[in-house]
């Protein structure tokens, strides 16, 4: 008697209890559900089907296919939507709002878009689903290559640059050579000015006035003003660009008519006679020996005469004339010499 007392109150208790053991079971069993329908593919508990409730149900049945229809309708649009539910409501002030879009599958034909509207889908481009977009004068962008924005939807004038924008010293890289890494390009500078990256991505050092240290760095203009005043400084290169007058060849022999010479450096020639002789003085150079080219000649009577001529480096140069000059002069550009043959 004691016994079958005691397995009534167990059958009581269980039933009293039975839904909350019902709720704490189906706890992991929602858990799994979720992780599911987030991460690998969606499994509705609530069956959406257009052909319930049939005609022949029972009128009574009514209320709890309302409910089977919420329920459904709740789960599928809380895949893409944001409808979560608040006990049995769904009441968030943020319902409605989309957690991501999810394309089902690649739609190949340019779609026929209205006024005032556009399309965003993805389509098939060598066996890759990409992201596509379609204006209301059906104009398609395809945005996306494996992975990645789609360079041609950037060119040609194809995007408003006011749509382009990078974050303030931060810079616009590109791919390295090995296809390993980026490489800095240009960046807006806090100054508001931009920058062309260094060759070792130092912003630091280009708006500094330190000058280039490597064949890769840029000359600020600073740079460019001090090599240029150092030029034409006094001593500077362009000043001392002549070498020092000569009348001696490279054997330190006076420079005399008829002689063949041969220039180490381009220079210039002068001839100088004040005898009076009625006589011209022709100066030849070329890259002959000796050379047949005349490029200067002059007649003088009484007056005396001169006659300058540039030489090239490596060419030969040779004065003719009936006369004996009083000098023949060899001023270098750089340190040359005229070499006698």
């Amino acid at each position: 008697m004691k016994t079958k007392t005691k397995h009534i109150l167990i059958a009581v208790l269980l039933i009293w209890f039975a839904p909350a053991i019902t709720q704490a079971l189906y706890q992991p069993i929602g858990i799994v559900k979720m992780l599911i329908q987030n991460q690998f593919l969606t499994v509705f508990s609530s069956t959406y089907d257009t052909a319930t409730p049939a005609g022949s149900d029972s009128p009574s049945e009514a209320d709890d296919r309302m409910r089977e229809i919420k329920a459904a309708v709740q789960e599928r649009e809380n895949v893409d939507h944001y409808w979560p539910l608040t006990g049995t409501e769904v009441s968030d002030a943020d319902t409605g709002e989309h957690r991501k879009i999810l394309f089902h599958a690649p739609i190949a034909a340019t779609p026929t878009v209205a006024a005032d509207h556009g399309d965003l889908r993805i389509a098939d481009v060598v066996g890759k689903a990409e992201l596509h977009w379609t204006d209301e004068d059906e104009n398609e962008v395809q945005m996306t290559s494996v992975g990645k924005i789609l360079g041609d939807s950037l060119k040609n004038d194809s995007v408003d640059e006011d749509a382009i924008q990078l974050d303030n010293n931060s810079f616009l890289t590109g791919v390295d050579l090995a296809g390993t890494g980026t490489v800095n390009l240009i960046l807006a500078s806090v100054g508001d000015s931009a920058l062309i990256a260094h060759s070792v991505a130092n912003p630091a050092r280009l708006q500094s006035d330190a000058p280039p240290v490597s064949g890769f760095d840029i000359a600020n203009k600073k740079y460019v003003d001090d090599q240029n005043t150092a030029q034409f400084a006094s001593g500077g290169p362009i000043e001392s660009i002549f070498g020092s007058w000569t009348n001696l060849d490279s054997l330190s022999d006076t420079l005399v008519k008829d002689e063949v010479y041969k220039a180490s450096s381009d220079g210039f020639v002068t001839v100088y006679d004040a005898n009076g002789a009625s006589a011209s003085i022709t100066i030849f150079t070329d890259s002959s020996n000796p050379p047949t080219s005349g490029r200067n000649s002059g007649f003088g009577s009484n007056g005396g005469n001169g006659v300058c001529c540039l030489v090239k480096k490596n060419e030969f140069w040779k004065i003719v004339t009936a006369t004996t000059p009083n000098s023949i002069n060899w001023l270098p550009i750089g340190s040359g010499e005229s070499v006698k043959q």
